[in-house]
Parts: structure tokens; C-alpha cells; sequence
């Protein structure tokens, strides 16, 4: 009666068309899941006429209508109604495919495709992540092209709770590092491989500059707060790869930062310090690696924090051509006169002339905590050759 099949004592299964005594069979499957057909295939079929009415006490016998459910995931078992008797007999189950495409659970049988309530995916993998919706992974486990791609295919088998055990295929699912500890194995990949196309020594601020350029690059791994730390990044490459490890310790070791000399220092830990530069009229950048969009936000708030003056910022060309517009719009906005050098022209130290003051400092605009060196015009000039030409060409 649940099903509709019988009524009152009588069959009203609609695809019963004459209503006459005889043999019948009635299948009746029961999935015992969540899934959107509890029932499914109930069929009633005559086998051969029959002058009497012996379906009479069908809805009382208890063998006819015995539900079989699937709660272990078994093969399902058919009972056949046969008059007043019922067997038993083994049959196999079809194939169920649950699929998730377009943001949406569907299931099939037969190639045929159903809407159905969502699964959590956390039921099926246990490092999903439900706030970026990407599952977590370790870096050794993947490929190559996996690591570059950050999405995944691969086949398990598995349990899903309130659905059964499923044979699973993933498709390019989006992954995610499991941890800092994981990103920044992932970040050294890259590394490695920028330092091997260049195939050149590198100093500490190109180093630095790659290093924040690919957390733009690859956003999933700015999540993780890495910040540049050069020693760090020299001992996994000691350990790994000799050259590469050559490639950065040579410069630091040939060319060392110069000590500082100035008469008096500006310690800026966060970006309201930048207003101990008191009343800047106007400010000389001198700073080869502004030229990446994070670079310039970044140089709009420490404007701000100075009252928007007027500024001249000598620089190399934009790191990538995709940035320009975004660039172009902040230098409009504030007024920016830029002033565009091969990276040979520029000194390798960054200086800021603030009012005709000659600070100088060591730290790129990516660092929280910086300091800023006040030298004599004459002394910043004897520090650099380059400072002097470039400003020399500026009048």
C-alpha cells in the first residue's frame, strides 16, 4: 500500500491493464539510504490467468511484502509472490553512478541522470577544506604537472556515510598545501625552477622580488603569511640542488650590503611610521623593484600616510605587461612622475630623497619592518655613482 501497488485487498498497479485473477510477481526493492529513491523498480508482472482470486491475503502476509534493505551494501534480495508463497532469489544489483558537474549532484542508472540532495564532501574527503573548498594535500604526493595545476585525478574507494561503499573518480579537483610548512615546499618548486631559466647568479633583492612575485602568481599559496627569508631559502637549496644554491650564496658572499653610515635612522614597523617623515614636500624613489602592482598599493597608503606629495619614482619596467592598466590608473591617480631605467642604471641599494634629505635603505616595500638612514648628499653620492648620474639627469 506504501507503494501504491495494492489497495484494500486489491492490485491497483497502473500497469496492471485487466484486472483479472491469476499468478503474479512483485519485486520490491528498498535502498535503506538517503538517496532519492527509496524504492526502486517495483514491478508486478502476470505470469498466466488464473480463474480464482488467490491474492485475497496478500497485504497479511508478512513473506510477501518483506522490504529488503541494503544496509551492508549487499547484493539486493527479490522476493517473488507466486500465489499465497513466496521465495527468495539472488539477483544482481544495477550499477549506481553519482556524479557532482556544473555545482550540482546528480545520479544514474542505466545513463540515465537525476537531480539529488547534495553530499558533503567532507563525506568523502577527509581534508577538505569547506572555506576554500579545495582539498588538502601533501606536496610530496603529487606530480609535476599536479603541483603546477594545483587540481588533482585519481581513483579511491571508499564508505560515504548514509550512501554506501562507492568505487570513486575525481576529476581535477582543486587542491590546496596542508600547512605553511607544506606551502613553502610548494613555493620552492617554483623558486627552483625561475632560478634555473635565468641560469645566472642572483642577488638578495631579484631573489626577494621572485619570491613575492610568485605568491601573486600562485594566489593559493599567499594564503599561508610566507614571508622571504633568504637563509631559509639557502639551506633548502644547499640540500637540494648545489648550482641553484651557488647561483644565490656567490653574490651574497661577493657583493655583501654595504654597513650603514647614516647620521641619523627612521625605524618604520608599520605603515603609520612613515609619517616621521614630517612635512614631505617632496620625495625622489630610487627603488629598482617598484614595479609590480603589489608594490605600487602598497606605495599608495605610505602616500597617504604622507599627505600625497609630489613624487618622482625611478624605477625599471613593469614586471608583467598583465599589471600595466592597474599601474598606470595608480600613477595617474597619484600624480606619479615615473621614470623608467635598465636595471644596471639604478643602485642597488634603495634611496628616498625626502626634501632634499638622502635616506637610504636596505629593505623592499614588501617588509613590515624597515629602517631608513639619513646620509650627506656627498656621502650618498661617493656611496653610489648611479644615484648621482640619475639625479644629475633628472635637472
Amino acid at each position: 500500500e506504501k507503494l501504491g501497488v495494492i489497495k484494500e485487498n486489491d492490485i491497483v498497479y497502473k500497469d496492471i491493464f485487466h484486472r483479472e485473477y491469476g499468478k503474479y510477481e512483485l519485486l520490491l526493492y528498498e535502498n535503506d539510504t538517503k538517496l532519492p529513491f527509496k524504492y526502486k523498480n517495483k514491478k508486478i508482472k502476470r505470469v498466466k490467468p488464473s480463474y480464482k482470486n488467490e491474492h485475497i491475503n496478500i497485504e497479511n502476509n508478512k513473506d510477501f511484502i518483506n522490504q529488503v534493505k541494503d544496509e551492508t551494501n549487499k547484493e539486493f534480495d527479490i522476493n517473488f509472490i507466486e500465489n499465497d508463497k513466496a521465495k527468495k532469489e539472488f539477483y544482481e544489483k544495477e550499477t549506481l553512478t553519482i556524479i557532482y558537474e556544473d555545482k550540482k549532484w546528480l545520479y544514474g542508472i542505466n545513463n540515465k541522470f537525476f537531480e539529488m540532495d547534495n553530499i558533503n564532501f567532507k563525506n568523502i574527503f577527509e581534508n577538505w577544506d569547506e572555506d576554500k573548498q579545495r582539498l588538502k594535500v601533501k606536496f610530496n604526493e603529487l606530480n609535476d604537472k599536479t603541483k603546477k595545476n594545483f587540481d588533482i585525478t585519481f581513483e579511491f574507494e571508499k564508505e560515504i556515510k548514509n550512501y554506501g561503499f562507492f568505487h570513486i573518480s575525481v576529476k581535477d579537483v582543486l587542491i590546496m598545501p596542508v600547512n605553511e610548512e607544506e606551502a613553502f615546499k610548494w613555493l620552492m618548486f617554483f623558486l627552483k625552477e625561475e632560478i634555473k631559466n635565468l641560469d645566472r647568479y642572483i642577488d638578495k633583492d631579484e631573489l626577494e622580488q621572485i619570491f613575492y612575485n610568485l605568491l601573486d602568481e600562485y594566489e593559493v599559496l599567499s594564503w599561508y603569511g610566507l614571508k622571504f627569508d633568504v637563509e631559509k631559502i639557502l639551506k633548502v637549496l644547499e640540500k637540494e640542488d648545489k648550482k641553484l644554491y651557488f647561483l644565490i650564496k656567490t653574490p651574497l658572499d661577493v657583493y655583501p650590503f654595504e654597513e650603514s653610515r647614516g647620521k641619523k635612522r627612521i625605524i618604520v614597523e608599520d605603515l603609520d611610521d612613515f609619517r616621521k617623515f614630517r612635512k614631505v614636500e617632496s620625495l625622489i624613489i630610487v627603488d629598482r623593484y617598484v614595479n609590480t602592482i603589489r608594490h605600487f598599493r602598497k606605495l599608495e597608503k605610505i602616500l597617504e600616510r604622507l599627505s600625497f606629495p609630489e613624487v618622482i619614482l625611478i624605477t625599471q619596467k613593469v614586471y608583467r605587461d598583465s599589471e600595466n592598466k592597474e599601474i598606470d590608473e595608480i600613477i595617474k591617480k597619484l600624480g606619479i612622475k615615473r621614470v623608467i631605467k635598465e636595471k644596471n642604471e639604478i643602485p642597488h641599494s634603495r634611496w628616498w630623497i625626502v626634501n632634499d634629505n638622502f635616506y637610504k635603505t636596505s629593505d623592499s616595500l614588501e617588509q613590515e619592518n624597515t629602517s631608513f638612514d639619513l646620509y650627506d648628499k656627498n656621502d650618498a653620492f661617493k656611496s653610489s655613482k648611479e644615484l648621482k648620474k640619475i639625479l644629475e639627469e633628472l635637472k
